[in-house]
């Protein structure tokens, strides 16, 4: 089992056994860790005239390997590559290889440093080019999370940063500067097309009060990042003063469980209630996950967001996300009434 190591190079000697671009990409990463590189091809690539290296022989490359602390075979020829990966394992030099399975100890992985931090990610091969775009949504996300921490008043909170989606990340971030925030409650999902309804609530909400930052939050269980008991004790230790508005067909445990947490913690909110008969045409039935039926051909499926699993149950049903429907959407925004 391997174990990643973050290794000092400053003033090590580098061996590297080829001049192509894998053995550039190498000497230019182990030169800005302040390595010595020597280096030994029959040709170099362009852009090697650009970097200060110790070109040699063959037979000094070799002589070089028992100081060296890292051995590197970048040829095109896995043969060549393996004959210097076993010689320089015989003087006991860490080894890497631009080819697999050659017994080389070590592996290169991308990395982001800075004074505070140190990232490195490697998929294996199974997907090299992203792993700069998983590094910096890591550092983004640790940025923000330092942000975060930092304003805390109860620095035991913490580890509750942690369990933040990137949704909620981002909301406490700018809730710490507008110090003023308003929360949609909703039992819904995390499919595609209820994110950007979520989103285009968020939106529209956010013209009407451009001071405050809105977001929304799950109370189904599944898909929560934190309980609502958590996310009210970060706003209390963050300094935010929020406002909840809980988007539900009616009084049910969801709601009543909400209604005691929020009083617990004294916010305010309300509760606005859509009528989902509008939705129904004379012919038709309506069906909800309040009000279930046998499937058939008649039936109308409301349902606040878009739901794949409601859709599943009912699959001859003509189907109606609420909050895809701007005249309700501008109900809910002007409805909305923040208590602050």
């Amino acid at each position: 089992m391997k174990v990643c190591l973050d290794i000092e190079f400053q003033d090590s000697i580098v061996c590297i056994l080829g001049g192509g671009k894998v053995a550039y990409r190498k000497t230019k990463q182990f030169l800005e860790a302040g390595a010595k590189i020597y280096i030994f091809s029959l040709n170099y690539d362009p852009n090697f005239s650009e970097c200060k290296v110790y070109k040699v022989d063959h037979e000094t490359l070799i002589h070089m390997l028992p100081k060296a602390k890292l051995a590197i075979a970048c040829t095109d020829d896995p043969k060549t590559n393996e004959a210097f990966i076993q010689k320089a394992r015989s003087y006991n030099v860490l080894t890497m290889s631009c080819h697999k399975n050659q017994n080389q100890d070590t592996f290169s992985t991308v990395y982001i440093r800075d004074k505070n931090l140190m990232l490195a990610c490697d998929t294996n091969g199974s997907f090299p080019a992203a792993n700069k775009n998983i590094l910096n949504d890591w550092k983004k996300r640790l940025s923000i999370l330092k942000k975060l921490r930092d304003n805390l008043k109860d620095r035991s909170k913490c580890n509750e940063l942690l369990s933040l989606n990137d949704q909620h990340c981002l909301f406490f971030k700018e809730a710490i500067h507008s110090h003023k925030a308003i929360i949609y409650l909703l039992h819904g999902n995390d499919s595609l097309n209820a994110n950007c309804q979520c989103t285009n609530l968020i939106n529209k909400t956010n013209t009407k009060f451009p001071h405050c930052t809105i977001t929304t939050f799950f109370l189904s269980k599944k898909y929560q990042d934190i309980s609502l008991e958590t996310f009210c004790e970060l706003l209390t230790s963050l300094g935010i003063k929020p406002h909840f508005v809980l988007l539900f067909w009616q009084n049910g445990s969801y709601v009543n469980n909400a209604k005691n947490t929020l009083n617990k913690f004294q916010y305010s909110y309300q509760h606005i209630q859509i009528d989902p008969t509008q939705f129904k045409k004379d012919h038709e039935v309506l069906a909800m996950h309040t009000k279930q039926i046998k499937p058939q051909n008649n039936a109308v499926l409301v349902s606040m967001l878009d739901s794949p699993f409601l859709k599943a149950q009912y699959p001859q049903a003509r189907f109606v996300a609420c909050l895809e429907d701007q005249k309700v959407i501008e109900r809910i925004v002007n409805e909305t009434n923040p208590n602050f």
